[in-house]
C-alpha cells in the first residue's frame, strides 16, 4: 500500500500485491485474479477503524455455523504437557477443565508420526498410537465423554528434515536449487504451489477428520516463507510463486471446509478471511478466527 501527494495537492492511494519478487506473464487471452482489498476511514481514531473492519468482516465475509455464535471457551494442553503427554494425562486435563465451564479441549502438537520434539515428524500426518496408548478416535471419545468438545492441532505447511515425507519427497520443500533451504523453528516449508503437495495434505487430513470426532482445528503457521522458489515452475514463472502458493493453500482449505463444514477452524499467524480468487469466492460454512 502506497500513498503519495502530487503537485496539484491530490493524494493518491495505491493498493496491490507488493512488487518485490512478484511478476506474472499474461499471454493472449490469459487472465489473473488478484486479492480484493477492504479499506475504511474514520474521524474517530484507530479504535473506530478496528470496529469498522470487525463489522464488515463479520457481516459480509464470515459465514456458516459460527458466523454469529460465541466461540467456545477452550483449553489447550501445550503448556501443561508439551510433547510428553499420554492419553490419561490429556483426559485428566479435560476432566478438570470441564468443572469451571471450559467447553472445548484442544490437543496440541505431538500426536502424529515420530514427533518427540520440534525437530522431527512435521509432514507425517498419521497418528502415533504409542504416545497416547490408544487411537485418536478413542482419545477424542474420552474427551467428549467428559462433556467437552474435542480439537486438534495441525501445521500442514511445515515439514521436518527428519520425517518420512522429506525422505520420500525432498523436492517438495520450498528452496533455491544448489542452496540448503533456510531452517527456521527447526522446519522448512512445503511447496503449496504444487498440486501434488496439495493433494497429499488433503487426503490424510480428510481421513483424520472423518474418523475422529473433531469439532475444532488449530491450524498453525509458525514461520515465514523464504527461499521463494518452486521446482515445478520454470524460470519465467518463479515471480508468481508466492501468489500460486496462496492459491494452493486456499484450495486445501476449500476442500477441507467443504467436506467438514461444521468444524471451527482457528488460523494461527495466518490471515484466512479475505476473498483471494474468483475460483474460491469464499470458504463455506466456516468461521476463521485470528
Amino acid at each position: 500500500m502506497k500513498a503519495e501527494k502530487d503537485q496539484p495537492d491530490r493524494t493518491r492511494l495505491v493498493c496491490g500485491i507488493h512488487p518485490d519478487n512478484f511478476s506474472w506473464t499474461l499471454n493472449g487471452g490469459g487472465s489473473l485474479w488478484l486479492p480484493g482489498v477492504i479499506m475504511t476511514y474514520s474521524w474517530h481514531g484507530i479504535g473506530n477503524i478496528s470496529r469498522n473492519f470487525h463489522k464488515v468482516i463479520r457481516e459480509h465475509i464470515c459465514r456458516g455455523k459460527w458466523k454469529d455464535r460465541r466461540s467456545p471457551i477452550l483449553i489447550n494442553n501445550w503448556e501443561a504437557a508439551y510433547f510428553t503427554f499420554t492419553g490419561d494425562r490429556l483426559a485428566d486435563i479435560a476432566k478438570q477443565a470441564e468443572k469451571p465451564g471450559i467447553e472445548l479441549f484442544a490437543m496440541d502438537d505431538g500426536w502424529f508420526g515420530n514427533r518427540q520434539d520440534d525437530s522431527s515428524g512435521l509432514g507425517d500426518w498419521f497418528a502415533n498410537k504409542e504416545k497416547p496408548g490408544c487411537t485418536l478416535k478413542e482419545l477424542a471419545e474420552r474427551i467428549v465423554a467428559e462433556g467437552m468438545r474435542s480439537g486438534i492441532w495441525l501445521e500442514p505447511e511445515g515439514i521436518s528434515e527428519d520425517s518420512g515425507l522429506y525422505r520420500s519427497h525432498p523436492d517438495w520443500v520450498v528452496g533455491i536449487p544448489g542452496r540448503k533451504p533456510c531452517l527456521s523453528r527447526c522446519q522448512w516449508i512445503l511447496d503449496f504451489s504444487r498440486n501434488d503437495v496439495q493433494d497429499y495434505i488433503i487426503e490424510p487430513i480428510s481421513e483424520l477428520f472423518a474418523g475422529v470426532p473433531v469439532s475444532y482445528v488449530k491450524w498453525d503457521c509458525n514461520r515465514a516463507v523464504c527461499d521463494k522458489y518452486s521446482a515445478m515452475l520454470d524460470s519465467g514463472r518463479q515471480g508468481g510463486f508466492s501468489h500460486r502458493y496462496v492459491l494452493g493453500l486456499y484450495r486445501v482449505l476449500e476442500e477441507l471446509t467443504k467436506k467438514f463444514p461444521a468444524d471451527l477452524y482457528q488460523g494461527m499467524s495466518v490471515s484466512l478471511f479475505i476473498r483471494y480468487h474468483k475460483k474460491y469466492p469464499a470458504l463455506p460454512d466456516t468461521f476463521f478466527t485470528l
